[in-house]
């Protein structure tokens, strides 16, 4: 056992476990900086930029173990201009992923940042916060700027943008305009990665282009039609929806993807947004775009559409839209009721290429909507072949 650190409040090991090394970290008294440390690994153990933690006892815990060479302000030496960009972006996206589940690293330094095999880990996360996402943004929130919570420790000298010696600034040489260029560079792979793919309960299918599905363009990050397999501008278009049809509104989008097309509303000032979608890596990722795009009106849920409770969903939207899930789910009864009893006024419905439009309409009047208006077939998909997909727009009033 070899002892790497101490300080008033905990005292860090190397230890020798079944001939691998670990690092074994003992706190003086039971605090809240202990409780911190086993929090963030609960919360962030599914981030690649954490490490996985081994075990834990009553005033201790046992983590994997990063070596002292890949410390970032000693690796950093080496590392090429273009690597050292990445590595920004990559501590933007951690900052960001915190960030959007509500907490900040407050110590976030370059002793606390490892780089291995071209990837980051964090550790150190003794003083941890809460942040208050309706009074900062990401751009201003603390980790970035070091101001909008107590700073323990002075740990507002240590966040990104910084003139100490140890800030990812001054480390990396790499300002904050540079690191969000690659922030976005991130989020636009992840993007194309997450949503090539989409999966149902009994199977999953992956596009033809391999392109991120569908565009929107907000004023912080856009994502443009020639990149997408849908065009979100021109499916608003095809169902002819106006500011006033959205201005205020509440609106639901069900099997919203990774929320391309409540982004692209936003332009149309809506008021609360909820978007639900099945697969979790879509809807952690449209969280993190919200935040990061400071849209505090739009919230994402992961749900089973088919296997919903309807008891449970006891509000109505203004607006709800249904684009392109109907033949993917198996229990189509399900969801006519949930879109008669969740909409109140208005429904967009995009069905698939199998879709009967005429049995839909007769549901749809079942359920509760008096006026239904056919659109055609959509004429926004990048395959000219995918566009057979029928539009409704059905009212309540």
């Amino acid at each position: 056992m070899i002892k790497l650190n101490e300080n008033n409040r905990s005292e860090v090991f190397k230890i020798v476990e079944d001939g691998v090394y670990l690092i074994k970290k003992n706190f003086k008294v039971k605090n809240e900086c202990l409780r911190n440390e086993k929090l963030a690994f609960g919360i962030f153990n599914d981030f690649s930029w954490m490490t996985k933690m081994i075990i834990e006892g009553e005033n201790y815990f046992v983590r994997e173990y990063l070596p002292g060479d890949a410390r970032l302000d000693i690796i950093s030496i080496k590392l090429t201009e273009e690597e050292k960009e990445n590595i920004a972006g990559q501590i933007l996206d951690a900052i960001l992923d915190m960030y959007t589940l509500g907490y900040c690293h407050r110590d976030l330094h370059a002793k606390n940042i490892f780089v291995i095999d071209g990837k980051i880990k964090i550790i150190d996360f003794e003083v941890m916060g809460e942040i208050n996402k309706s009074v900062n943004n990401f751009i201003t929130s603390y980790d970035l700027s070091g101001v909008g919570m107590d700073s323990p420790y002075e740990t507002n000298h240590m966040c990104f943008m910084s003139n100490h010696p140890l800030s990812i600034t001054n480390i990396l040489e790499v300002n904050l305009s540079s690191a969000i260029n690659e922030l976005e560079k991130i989020l636009k792979r992840k993007l194309q990665e997450v949503t090539s793919t989409f999966q149902t309960v009994s199977s999953s299918y992956t596009t033809t282009l391999g392109k991120i599905y569908s565009s929107f363009n907000l004023p912080s990050f856009n994502i443009d039609s020639s990149i997408t397999q849908r065009n979100n501008n021109m499916r608003l278009k095809k169902f002819k929806i106006e500011e006033s049809d959205i201005c205020s509104k509440t609106i639901l989008d069900l099997g919203c993807n990774a929320g391309g097309m409540l982004f692209e509303i936003q332009k149309l000032y809506p008021a609360k947004c909820l978007g639900i979608e099945y697969g979790i890596d879509k809807v952690v990722l449209a969280n993190k775009i919200a935040a990061y795009s400071n849209l505090k009106n739009l919230v994402f849920q992961q749900a089973d559409i088919d296997n919903i409770n309807l008891s449970e969903f006891n509000k109505t939207f203004d607006v709800v839209l249904c684009l392109s899930i109907e033949g993917h789910l198996k229990n189509k009864k399900k969801l006519f009721e949930l879109l008669g009893k969740v909409t109140g006024n208005l429904l967009l419905f995009e069905g698939n290429a199998n879709t009967d439009i005429y049995e839909v309409k007769e549901i749809l009047m079942k359920v509760g909507f008096n006026y239904i208006e056919d659109l055609g077939f959509c004429n926004d998909d990048a395959l000219e072949e995918n566009n057979c997909r029928p539009l409704l727009k059905a009212y309540k009033n």
